[in-house]
């Protein structure tokens, strides 16, 4: 049987309804406690990566990392995968610093591109040059 309540954009609510009841869980007044609770529970359970400690942090004053170039920034990746693996630093950290490396080494990526493809432009340019006056 589906839930008989209304959700709060007005539509009605799609879950199945308790055994022997008219609504679901969700709507449940009698287990509004155990759906706070609930509540509660997971916002302290995601708050804390390592069974109960706090997540992993690195001090504020932790010397930065060279990142100007890709070998820095292969260096830092490889150095946190270590303080990951040796619950130094949070799971979650550990993503978030690597997501940025990735994107550190695209614009690196991205600004070595812009050179090369106007120095193959200025070659070509001249040996078009050396063409017509052959021509």
């Amino acid at each position: 049987m589906q839930c008989q309540q209304k959700k709060l954009n007005g539509k009605r609510c799609q879950a199945h309804a308790l055994p022997g009841k008219s609504c679901c869980t969700f709507h449940d007044s009698a287990l509004a406690r155990r759906r706070a609770a609930g509540r509660k529970q997971g916002g302290v359970n995601r708050t804390s990566e390592l069974g109960g400690k706090v997540a992993a942090t690195l001090p504020p004053d932790t010397p930065d990392l060279p990142l100007t170039n890709p070998s820095g920034v292969v260096a830092a990746l490889a150095q946190t995968f270590n303080q990951v693996r040796r619950g130094q630093l949070g799971v979650l950290v550990g993503n978030c610093l690597a997501i940025i490396a990735s994107a550190i080494l695209k614009a690196q990526e991205g600004d070595g591109v812009l050179p090369r493809l106007e120095a193959l432009e200025a070659a070509k340019k001249t040996q078009e040059s050396k063409q017509r006056v052959l021509a």
